[in-house]
């Protein structure tokens, strides 16, 4: 079975965004043998990147405008790893935008 390759853009890397990068590393396989699904984390959005030199290694691309990552081309799914962007607006409206097209 061919997989079919989900690229994921990942909001936030605190407790919640380290914990499902995790995650999906530790159980890519199993994820792809019954969902026939490769998960990739490619690109990440936080508020202070240089907190975070590690991302560099993880993920194609590293962003604090959140909003261009959710009308991004290259991603196929958003994750959510935080809730303080749930509060700007507009990234609330980019995601409601970006699912009634």
């Amino acid at each position: 079975m061919e997989l079919q390759p989900i690229r994921i853009g990942l909001l936030g890397y605190g407790n919640v965004g380290k914990a499902l990068v995790k995650l999906i590393a530790a159980q890519r396989e199993a994820i792809s043998s019954r969902t026939g699904l490769d998960l990739t984390i490619q690109a990440v959005a936080v508020r202070n990147p240089e907190k975070y030199p590690q991302l560099e290694t993880m993920t194609q691309r590293i962003t604090t405008n959140a909003h261009d990552l959710v009308i991004s081309d290259d991603i196929d799914m958003i994750l959510f790893g935080t809730n303080f962007l749930l509060k700007d607006f507009s990234i609330k409206y980019s995601i409601c935008n970006f699912y009634s097209l």
